[in-house]
């Protein structure tokens, strides 16, 4: 995390500062500094990855990365 000009710590200033991370099933949005590269303790497996399907990018939102379609 850094922190704006008011000295307040963000995950993100700009969508660049994001990526996705998946399981089989879906996805998550991360800062770029998060080290994880996958979601841990998702148990169930699918064939299509909603993510994927439905083109979703991670977004910097309010200095918070968010999923496209507006999921945490």
């Amino acid at each position: 995390m850094s922190q704006n000009k008011s000295g307040k710590f963000v995950e993100c200033m700009g969508d660049a500062d994001c990526r996705l991370i998946y399981h089989s099933c879906d996805c998550e949005a991360i800062p770029l500094n998060d080290m994880r590269d996958y979601i841990e303790g998702i148990s169930n497996w699918c064939i299509i990855n909603t993510c994927a399907r439905d083109e979703i990018k991670a977004i910097c939102r309010d200095s918070k990365c968010i999923r496209s379609d507006n999921r945490e």
